[in-house]
């Protein structure tokens, strides 16, 4: 298994042929709703955690998965929906509609 940090918020997983088998995984037919295939996950992002620092367990994940030729497959995990600190005034934000009955009214406003 080859794990490569690309970022703060993402994780290129590279699992070959036997990195498949040791996790009974087959990417084909990867659930993450069957216990089998969520416990192989979270074994591979504890691993991850400890070797890169890519903690995958604060928050909410996007995984993509893609199949390789020789029976493994490559899988990029990012962080998404990192929640923000709260601001103290939400932002105002309003729309404004002026009308100017000439030109020269709306050039004098400008100025």
């Amino acid at each position: 298994m080859e794990l490569l940090r690309i970022g703060d918020n993402k994780l290129k997983v590279t699992l070959s042929g036997e990195d498949m088998e040791h996790y009974r995984l087959d990417s084909e037919s990867m659930d993450y709703d069957t216990t089998e295939t969520r416990s192989a996950f979270w074994q591979i992002l504890d691993e991850a955690k400890h070797k890169t620092g890519f903690d995958a367990g604060g928050g909410r994940i996007f995984v993509q998965i893609y199949s390789s030729r020789a029976g493994g497959c490559e899988m990029y995990v990012t962080l998404v929906g990192e929640e923000e600190e709260p601001q103290s005034e939400p932002p105002r934000i309003g729309t404004a509609i002026y009308c100017f009955d000439t030109l020269t009214v709306l050039l004098d406003v400008c100025r």
